[in-house]
């Protein structure tokens, strides 16, 4: 078994995804056919328990678009592919929920801060080392974003980037082949599309926002 596909990894990664939808575990569950005990056991596995199965990660994957986060099932379960990202804000906190701010109830509060603040708001997950020593694994990034013409603007700064049915969290580089060049920070040779040349991108935003789940910074990818 490797380190992505770990229970307590997966774990974590439905814990990142539950926390962008803006959800407590209690309000996840009522806004959903997801009980907080199936949650729980997904989130944070017994020692001998799988956690989240394929059948779950459907289950979830559902509720989650249902939230307005785009999400897939080989991202949760084996950490492949773009991470989580907002589609659309379709979230109101419920203000008679009682909740311990600890670690993860803190991040959920700052994402819910940043989006209400924020006039085009795109939060994301990196969902990978590519963007290392910068941005770790885990750790949940913001921005406002640019269309069009106004891209040219963000050239030499890290953004998050949109392009076709993927999100990205890259260095936007020059313009050029009808397209921008990407790069990753991480230049190691293990690094996926380290560089990307002529990609047009739907949407970009500069990186404004960082926040960091200490439990998770050293998880190896």
């Amino acid at each position: 078994m490797s380190s992505r596909d770990n229970p307590n990894t997966v774990g974590n990664r439905v814990k990142s995804a539950r926390m962008l939808s803006g959800h407590s575990r209690q309000s996840f569950a009522k806004a959903s056919e997801i009980s907080m005990a199936t949650l729980r056991a997904w989130e944070d596995p017994t020692p001998g328990r799988c956690g989240l199965t394929k059948k779950g990660a459907k289950r979830l994957v559902r509720a989650l678009n249902g939230m307005g986060i785009f999400c897939t099932e080989e991202w949760l379960l084996a950490g492949s592919g773009p991470g989580p990202k907002i589609i659309h804000d379709s979230f109101e906190p419920d203000p008679d929920e009682v909740v311990d701010w600890g670690e993860e109830e803190s991040i959920l509060k700052d994402i819910e801060s940043f989006k209400k603040n924020n006039p085009d708001p795109i939060v994301a997950i990196v969902a990978d080392g590519s963007m290392l020593p910068k941005f770790s694994y885990g750790d949940y990034v913001g921005g406002n974003k640019v269309y069009g013409d106004d891209i040219k603007s963000l050239i030499g700064t890290n953004c998050i980037v949109e392009i076709t049915e993927k999100t990205l969290i890259r260095r936007v580089g020059d313009y050029i082949q009808d397209g921008y060049t990407l790069t990753a920070i991480n230049q190691d040779p293990s690094t996926v599309d380290a560089v990307i040349v002529g990609v047009k991108l739907k949407s970009a935003a500069e990186i404004v926002w960082h926040r960091w789940r200490k439990k998770i910074r050293d998880i190896k990818v």
